[in-house]
């Protein structure tokens, strides 16, 4: 079994009951299947930063951090969760290298913003564009 899957199982394992009742899959593509091939990001409100990443399809990701800083990591995901390991940058404060988040867009697509509610609580807007 890959070792990202059992982190990511155990990390969606311990998220809190109020966090599983919000994930409720919806119809259409999850946020991952939108997102591979394509640019996914993710802006933070009251000036907080802005992060964007291009997910594979082998299960890998490159991500573009605040400040420029290049990044890059593995994830896993199902119908629910997305879950994520940054392997690099390695100056990350701790717990914030490995996330696990809805795997949903609540019926968005291609081209559409939408504000979610992220594991930490914060509230960061997304959009995925078209190409890597």
């Amino acid at each position: 079994m890959n070792i990202f899957a059992i982190i990511g199982g155990g990390l969606a394992l311990a998220l809190p009951a109020s966090a599983i009742a919000q994930t409720t899959p919806t119809a259409g593509p999850t946020l991952v299947q939108l997102a591979i091939g394509n640019t996914l990001t993710a802006v933070y409100p009251d000036g907080g930063p802005t992060v964007t990443f291009a997910f594979k399809p082998d299960g890998t990701f490159t991500a573009v951090f605040p400040g420029g800083v290049q990044g890059h990591g593995d994830y896993v995901a199902d119908s629910r969760y997305v879950c994520w390991i940054v392997k690099a940058p390695l100056d990350e404060p701790p717990g914030r290298n490995v996330r696990c988040e809805a795997n949903t867009t609540d019926g968005h697509t291609i081209g559409q913003s939408w504000t979610i509610t992220d594991s930490y609580g914060d509230k960061p807007t997304l959009t995925i564009r078209p190409g890597q």
